[in-house]
């Protein structure tokens, strides 16, 4: 917690901030997100947009570090494309995700009358009914998993949509890409 970090003594270090999201457009206590981008510290951050923000909204310099793709875990050898494109999508519950006009984008597609398989992932919910009842129909769904079962996942899957509002970095889909998934995005 930056606010905590904040009223330590000097003694414990120089503070840093690695802000890796505007949280305050989207967080459930906008307040104190936007007081913690007010701190007097060195400020660290993912993108040039998020730098921007934070100069422009808070008169705070920060110098960009971009969060590299392990690539010793994303990876892929040999791509095999699926004859029915499979689809792998983020599950979050932060409506700026953008999952539910995912889910949107997939019916328009296959009222066009193609095929393709929905393959979603995501750390929020363990039994995902209440998605398939929502959604109107059902899909493969993983549950948190772990490094080597996501790129697994990626390299399944042919396509990797990215629908969110906003993202800090979107590693999520630079993942996706290093697995040798064509990336079909929002303007994040």
């Amino acid at each position: 917690n930056a606010e905590f970090a904040s009223r330590l003594p000097p003694q414990k270090g120089t503070l840093f901030y690695f802000v890796l999201h505007y949280e305050s457009l989207w967080t459930r206590d906008k307040n104190l997100a936007k007081k913690t981008y007010d701190l007097s510290c060195q400020m660290l951050t993912c993108s040039t947009w998020l730098k921007d923000i934070l100069l422009e909204k808070h008169d705070q310099t920060a110098e960009v570090l971009i969060i590299p793709v392990d690539l010793k875990v994303f990876f892929c050898n040999k791509k095999k494309w699926n004859v029915i494109r499979r689809v792998a999508m983020l599950h979050h519950d932060y409506d700026w995700k953008g999952f539910w006009e995912g889910i949107e984008t997939i019916k328009n597609v296959k009222a066009q009358g193609y095929e393709v398989e929905l393959v979603v992932f995501g750390e929020k919910l363990e039994n995902p009914k209440p998605l398939f009842n929502k959604a109107g129909f059902n899909f493969e769904y993983h549950y948190r998993p772990a490094r080597e079962q996501l790129r697994k996942i990626y390299t399944s899957c042919d396509i990797f949509l990215c629908a969110s509002w906003y993202e800090g970095l979107g590693l999520t889909a630079m993942e996706a890409m290093a697995c040798r998934c064509t990336l079909v995005t929002t303007d994040t």
